[in-house]
């Protein structure tokens, strides 16, 4: 950034600190705070806060003279932003036909930031240099954060691969996210489904793109959207539980003028329900992650979608179907003709990864399990009177349950093991003679 504006900015902004901070008593609006009263407690109460629309409203003519300089040098010496910027998956802003926005968005930086506008020199300064950052960089660092749907633990935060955690919101941030003011909560997410504490956050980079928008080059994958689901999976097969998260609410790390808001993803419907994860199962849930977050076999990773899909399921026969679809995945993976002996060799193989003692059971689960998926996936009618699985008599509910819970073993069981054994029919061969696996 050119050391002209650069002065320009910085006088800009330290004339119009003090008038603006003149306005924040006179101008103030109720918003809905919250308070967190410990153990995934939180009392909200109305108070009143400045009301920063009204306070750069009422001091508009100030800022504007004051940021006039800036503009004519900035777009001077930095004739790329004269015209369109943004990041193209977000959107874009004509900063050539507002020349004070960046005045603007400095000062409401400052405030968001420190909650006054009677700031020292120094502060001033280092807010320039986040600007000179911003104009001189090509990429947007941003913080993305989702809240997550029905997720407890009474431990504040939880590492996850890629740069990924999951941690409790600041009472900040819980009142931004289930707060607001008096005139927009509209606005404010639905709360129907409750508070939620907790949020899933990492990091990203967006390209900072000038000119007018390339509508015919093909979007950029979603890095932040597969982040998310895979974090999902990684919950959703660590353990039962409906889990999941809604929108993405995007942050610009350091200064950025530029707007980035809210993503809406077309997840699956989380219905009400608790997932916790207590102390004890955080050491294995890091590693289970570390695992799921490697899948690279076809196989593996269609057994942990079906199963993270299934626990979220709300009629029990497409439960049933996601977790025998899941389970066919792993136990049928070596075999080349598919066709013939099923059934057989679903239950067979499901049996083989139990104790010897155990095996006739697992076997006969299974067969079950699998006679009653083909059944519901074919539309053939279900009496739920006499339902059976190797001979107790369960609900469809709680058929559902013990198919996800045995593609959880399975899927479990091979997670860890290296070189897709469940592909290899030398494997299960081994396994029908009782021969210890090949090292």
């Amino acid at each position: 950034m050119h050391s002209e504006p650069k002065v320009l900015l910085k006088q800009a902004i330290q004339r119009c600190l003090p008038i603006l901070q003149s306005l924040v008593g006179r101008f103030s609006t109720p918003c809905l705070v919250w308070k967190n009263t410990g153990e995934g407690q939180w009392n909200g109460a109305w108070v009143s806060h400045p009301d920063l629309a009204q306070i750069f409203a009422a001091a508009d003519k100030e800022i504007c003279h004051a940021g006039a300089a800036f503009g004519e040098s900035f777009l001077e010496h930095h004739k790329e932003f004269n015209g369109m910027v943004g990041c193209p998956r977000f959107g874009w802003f004509n900063f050539g036909a507002y020349r004070t926005y960046i005045v603007r968005s400095s000062l409401g930086h400052l405030w968001d930031r420190f909650e006054s506008f009677d700031l020292g020199e120094d502060l001033v300064d280092g807010l320039v240099k986040e600007v000179e950052a911003f104009v001189d960089a090509p990429l947007v660092r941003l913080q993305f954060r989702a809240r997550l749907l029905n997720f407890r633990s009474h431990v504040a935060s939880i590492d996850l691969p890629e740069g990924l955690r999951i941690r409790r919101l600041t009472e900040s941030e819980f009142s931004s996210m289930h707060g607001g003011t008096m005139y927009n909560r509209h606005s404010v997410r639905n709360n129907t489904l409750g508070l939620h504490e907790f949020c899933i956050e990492g990091v990203t980079e967006e390209p900072k793109m000038h000119g007018d928008p390339k509508e015919e080059e093909p979007p950029a994958s979603d890095q932040v959207r597969e982040k998310l689901d895979r974090s999902m999976l990684c919950l959703r097969t660590f353990k039962a539980g409906k889990v999941g998260y809604d929108q993405v609410d995007y942050f610009p790390v350091a200064f950025c003028p530029l707007i980035f808001g809210s993503r809406f993803y077309g997840d699956l419907y989380v219905p009400l329900g608790t997932y916790e994860i207590k102390a004890h199962e955080i050491a294995p849930l890091v590693y289970h992650a570390k695992l799921v977050f490697g899948v690279s076999d076809d196989a593996m990773a269609m057994a942990c979608s079906r199963l993270a899909d299934a626990e979220l399921r709300t009629r029990p026969q497409d439960c049933i179907v996601d977790a025998v679809i899941g389970m066919e995945a792993l136990l049928l993976a070596g075999m080349d003709d598919r066709r013939s002996e099923l059934s057989f060799r679903f239950a067979l193989n499901y049996s083989m990864l139990h104790p010897t003692d155990e095996r006739k059971k697992a076997y006969r689960v299974a067969r079950d399990l699998y006679g009653l998926r083909s059944k519901v996936a074919h539309g053939s009618s279900i009496d739920g009177e006499k339902l059976k699985i190797a001979d107790q008599k369960v609900s469809l509910d709680g058929a559902s349950t013990m198919a996800t819970e045995s593609l959880r073993f399975i899927m479990m069981f091979f997670l860890a093991k290296k070189g897709s054994p469940h592909k290899n029919h030398d494997f299960w061969q081994r396994a029908y003679f009782g021969l210890p696996e090949e090292l």
